[in-house]
């Protein structure tokens, strides 16, 4: 058991794997003072998950954990369920203290190369510019036998917008398709049809509906690994596929958006079901306005589909796919007027405290100079001499320490308001330029 306060991070997610959509589970264990990761763990497996999470807990008992627990994940396990092959067993170290990159490694076994890890963080970091994979295999020998003049000569090389020989997948398109748009030697198509995210059967237009209209902008079909053959050079045919495919604009009249691109918890898909949609991804995505751009919602007081608006929805801002870490955005005129007032309260305790301190000693030079009647003829008695230099060290530490201590807040906080809670602030708390309701 370690006393030491680590921190432990859980998350709950889910990505596209060779093998469809799976939900991931992943704890990660930062040592203290910033000492970084010093043991993790990113699993499909929930068991495999909040066993790893209860073995940290017990190895640091003071620690809380930020996202979901163990017990929570162990419900969603199946009773019985045996453990992977080839995960191991998470070893949890006994002090968290890590001194570089080689010992983080050694401590977090299961980053590397374990079964359980998405598909998606196994690819490759670089990509060779020119890639023929995919082709006929005699449409590739041809290609590495030319000398670059000859593939220059023949066009082969795409330069300067000329025809490239690359494998471009043969999109397989249904009756009730058209594609409007190809590049001749390229995996880009402009696809007007019905809904239908992947195979045939998918979607409102695999499932037979009408009003489910759709035009699906897509760049780079089959994503970084397109296929025009199989191995023994057979003509094979490619389904939209939104985790796949490198880019992509989808406008659908009815359908389930969130569903489609695995966006937030699974169990929360339903909230866009059976409903209009455009959906953009990509690497990276710019949304560019010269002037402003403007998210509004609850514009209509019908939807696509001709029912009533009844739920009003705000605007998330999502990274990292995490829902669960959604919180309500404050409106920045009403955080101002709160701190400002809160300020105020402070201030007027602070000088509450002043007036006290300075009423406070008044009494206490009194009491300092105390003299009292004596038995003897009456008279009154010489000050203590104890209390006459208690009260001098006692006046010398308020004025030196506290009253100044007093005013000094109090001019803090005066430039607190300024900094802060003015808009010529140099610290303004609201944007200038960015806004929210």
């Amino acid at each position: 058991m370690n006393n030491d306060i680590v921190t432990i991070n859980t998350r709950e997610y889910t990505q596209s794997t060779p093998d469809g959509l799976k939900t991931f589970y992943s704890v990660q264990v930062h040592g203290p003072y910033d000492s970084g990761v010093v043991s993790s763990i990113n699993t499909d497996d929930p068991k495999i998950a909040s066993e790893y999470l209860e073995k940290v807990q017990e190895s640091y008992p003071a620690t809380k954990v930020s996202g979901p627990s163990a017990s929570s994940w162990r419900k969603k396990s199946k009773v019985g369920d045996p453990i992977k092959s080839g995960t191991g067993d998470p070893t949890i170290p006994d002090s968290p203290s890590v001194s570089n990159t080689e010992d983080i490694k050694k401590l977090n076994s299961l980053n590397a190369g374990s079964g359980d890890q998405p598909e998606t963080m196994k690819v490759p970091m670089k990509k060779k510019a020119v890639d023929i994979s995919g082709l006929p295999k005699k449409q590739q020998e041809l290609y590495r036998s030319l000398s670059p003049k000859q593939r220059i000569e023949r066009k082969l090389t795409g330069a300067f917008g000329a025809k490239q020989l690359e494998a471009v997948p043969n999109r397989l398109t249904t009756a009730g398709e058209k594609i409007i748009g190809q590049a001749p030697s390229a995996a880009s198509f402009v696809v007007c049809g019905r809904d239908r995210p992947r195979s045939t059967a998918s979607g409102y237009g695999g499932k037979g509906h009408t009003q489910a209209s759709c035009i699906d902008l897509v760049a780079g079909l089959g994503g970084y690994k397109p296929k025009q053959v199989d191995t023994d050079d057979s003509k094979v045919y490619t389904d939209p596929d939104f985790f796949k495919d490198s880019a992509r604009i989808y406008i659908s009249q009815k359908t389930d958006v969130d569903e489609n691109f695995a966006i937030g918890l699974k169990e929360n898909y339903f909230k866009t079901e059976a409903k209009s949609a455009i959906g953009i991804k990509a690497d990276n995505v710019r949304l560019i306005g010269r002037e402003s751009i403007v998210l509004a919602t609850n514009t209509d007081r019908r939807n696509s589909q001709g029912g009533e608006v009844r739920q009003w929805s705000g605007i998330h801002l999502m990274a990292n796919n995490d829902e669960e870490g959604l919180q309500p955005i404050p409106r920045g005129d009403n955080l101002k007027d709160a701190l400002f007032k809160l300020s105020e309260y402070i201030e007027a305790v602070v000088k509450i405290t002043h007036g006290y301190i300075k009423y406070q000693a008044k009494f206490n030079r009194a009491v300092a100079m105390h003299t009292h009647i004596s038995p003897f003829f009456a008279l009154p008695t010489l000050p203590s001499q104890a209390c006459i230099q208690a009260g001098i060290t006692e006046e010398i530490e308020v004025l030196s320490k506290t009253e100044l201590s007093v005013l000094k807040k109090l001019t803090n906080l005066a430039g607190f308001r300024h900094n802060f809670l003015v808009a010529s602030g140099k610290s303004f708390i609201n944007s200038r330029y960015n806004k929210t309701n």
